[in-house]
């Protein structure tokens, strides 16, 4: 099972946008995502009665952060043709998504608009996960030199950034890493969308699934950057589906 996971301390971080950013452009690339949300109970799912989704789509409910691994597995064992499995959790702490995660195996991306709660917000849940390694390594519960593959995902910014720029950016915001380690940012990143216009307006509830052309394009760019990078998610050929 390939797990990529949305997570953020912050609302309105764009995680569930640049989650369906995500599945859109995987199956715009020939993939078959599933699409998972985590939610409260009495809480719609943001696809709720749309119609012609391109993709696989999932409720799994949140309210016991410990249940959560189980439910998304089972999402994926039904459907065992779907990859990736793309999962937008609620707002939380890094700590409660690997909680939640249950030691399955994911790549995690943080997205990050521009503002400067977000940015801080992205700070702080990047070196959270680096004080988990740090942790982890002091224990001795993984081999040295173990990474979990965490990444930040820029959503909004100047497409001429490129990784050495956000990496000094986010230094000088106080972000601290080992000298060893590099930061992992998806580059090109994704332009933000208004989700209040893009559900409501496009894609309210009983309407048909739509992006525009330029949103798709930009889609796309972003599942090739996340997908190409991820190793074992590269390269499945239709007739392996």
């Amino acid at each position: 099972m390939e797990l990529i996971v949305f997570s953020s301390r912050k609302g309105g971080a764009a995680r569930t946008t640049c989650s369906v950013q995500l599945a859109a452009g995987a199956h715009k690339l020939g993939w078959r995502p599933l699409h998972i949300q985590v939610l409260p109970s009495g809480r719609f799912p943001v696809l709720n009665r749309v119609k012609q989704i391109p993709f696989e789509t999932a409720l799994v409910m949140g309210d016991d952060i410990n249940a959560v691994a189980a439910q998304i597995r089972f999402h994926a064992s039904i459907r065992p043709k779907c990859r990736p499995i793309i999962v937008d959790t609620p707002v939380q702490t890094f700590r409660e998504t690997m909680t939640m995660l249950g030691g399955m195996e994911a790549r995690i991306l943080l997205p990050m608009r521009s503002s400067e709660l977000e940015v801080d917000a992205a700070i702080m849940d990047y070196q959270e996960y680096e004080d988990t390694l740090a942790r982890q390594a002091a224990d001795q519960q993984r081999p040295t030199g173990w990474r979990a593959p965490v990444s930040v995902l820029p959503v909004g910014w100047p497409s001429s950034f490129e990784k050495e720029d956000f990496a000094a950016f986010l230094a000088r915001r106080g972000l601290v890493l080992d000298d060893a380690r590099r930061l992992s940012v998806v580059v090109p990143g994704t332009p933000y969308l208004d989700h209040l216009d893009l559900w409501s307006s496009r894609i309210g509830s009983g309407s048909c699934f739509h992006m525009e052309v330029g949103e798709l394009d930009a889609a796309t760019m972003v599942a090739g950057a996340v997908l190409g990078g991820s190793g074992t998610l590269t390269g499945i050929a239709e007739e392996d589906w």
